[in-house]
């Protein structure tokens, strides 16, 4: 039986880019539609609902320290056939001292910290292996910032106008000199520029700005949960989520569940909090999940309403209880939670996975990694592998060693 190529393409645009790229030799026709743009802009669209398969883990310090500029990709357990980055992309990476700072769709966006100009920001398609850089805004150009990025891919029908750039880049800085606003920084791919506005209403509290979630038309930010300079009866005495409406350059706040305030400024016992999106991207159940891990506990919530900040808690675990094994498990280096539903968790040299939605589970090894610098924690992007075209003014990846040494 034979079948048509339109047939072949549309079968093909459902699946993963590694295995795609397995099929270049088996015919010239899967080699060139491969490399055909509407057909990667159609895979990229299809894949957009699919889980993300793998992540980056690195140091979270700053790269200024050259031990620590190593970046690791890893699978998660079963997606080993259809997930990977090919090594040539990963040794960039390293090679010019690259934080990967967010993810989106199969595009990442790095800062080449061995670059200290106003080139130093650009987007890469590893799997494609092609990069563009981004002008960085003129005040950040000589600065080794930390993740403080939104990367957030649309596909609409970006075929139908040659100039079309999908994603949307945001960038979000503390306030400086005791000024009362935050600085956002918007960039138009179209254009080429940043648009600055001067934000308010983020609240006194520092800010988890490495961990964004995207949700709703709005960014979402949680504080620290530590803060003794806050007074107990004040208004920011316990911590909160903000969310940033960029349309309407509104902000919001929302509260954290009760059980999660609870010790909120304990200095011996600290918390760490994070906030990850949450449920799967095939449906409309999509929500925000707050985790929380305090003394090797592990606590969760799910957003139940937006509208009325409607908070369940949806589990509390210690960390040996979901089968850890580790001589010592007092320590954890980071944690993320991947396509809505699986909790990922580093030790000092082991990443493990566990499913929040089927607890009766134990936690699974996914990878040993060598990220870890002293005492500094380390950091997950997750990711999926696209053909997501980088558009106008992309190049191939340049020869590390030639062009980088």
């Amino acid at each position: 039986m034979e079948f048509s190529e339109d047939l072949i393409q549309y079968v093909f645009s459902w699946l993963p880019a590694k295995p795609i790229y397995r099929f270049k030799g088996v015919c010239k026709s899967f080699s060139e539609f491969s490399t055909n743009e509407l057909f990667a802009w159609t895979q990229a669209r299809n894949l957009r609902v699919e889980d993300d398969s793998g992540f980056f883990i690195q140091s979270s310090i700053s790269t200024w320290f050259q031990d620590c500029d190593k970046v690791e990709y890893h699978s998660l357990p079963g997606e080993q056939l259809f997930s990977g980055v090919p090594q040539k992309s990963l040794q960039f990476l390293e090679n010019t001292g690259s934080k990967v700072l967010a993810s989106s769709n199969g595009l990442i966006l790095c800062q080449n910290t061995k670059t200290p100009d106003d080139h130093n920001l650009f987007l890469c398609n590893p799997t494609t292996q092609t990069w563009l850089t981004i002008p960085t805004p003129q005040d950040l150009g000589k600065v080794n910032w930390p993740r403080r990025v939104v990367l957030e891919c649309n596909i609409n029908n970006p075929i139908s106008d040659p100039d079309h750039q999908d994603y949307m880049l945001l960038i979000i800085q503390p306030p400086r000199d005791w000024v009362p606003y935050y600085e956002c920084k918007i960039y138009s791919p179209k254009e080429g520029t940043w648009m600055e506005k001067k934000v308010h209403g983020f609240g006194p509290r520092r800010l988890h700005l490495d961990m964004p979630v995207y949700h709703n038309g709005a960014v979402h930010f949680v504080s620290y949960c530590c803060d003794p300079s806050r007074r107990r009866g004040s208004v920011y005495y316990r911590p909160y989520i903000v969310a940033y409406d960029i349309n309407n350059d509104t902000t919001r706040k929302l509260r954290l569940p009760n059980d999660a305030r609870k010790g909120s400024n304990d200095t011996l016992h600290e918390s760490n909090l994070g906030i990850f999106k949450w449920g799967s991207r095939k449906s409309s159940s999509e929500s925000i999940c707050l985790v929380r891990l305090k003394k090797c506990v592990f606590t969760a919530w799910v957003l139940r309403d937006y509208d009325s900040v409607s908070w369940i808690r949806i589990m509390k675990i210690r960390v040996r209880a979901m089968g850890l094994m580790e001589p010592n498990p007092n320590y954890i280096a980071g944690f993320t939670v991947m396509n809505g539903k699986t909790l990922l968790f580093a030790t000092r040299k082991k990443v493990y996975s566990y499913n929040m939605m089927d607890r009766s589970q134990q936690i699974e090894q996914v990878c040993e990694h060598q990220c870890q610098y002293g005492n500094w924690n380390v950091c997950f992007t997750s990711y999926s592998n696209t053909l997501h075209p980088l558009g106008i003014g992309a190049a191939t990846l340049p020869d590390i060693y030639k062009d980088f040494p």
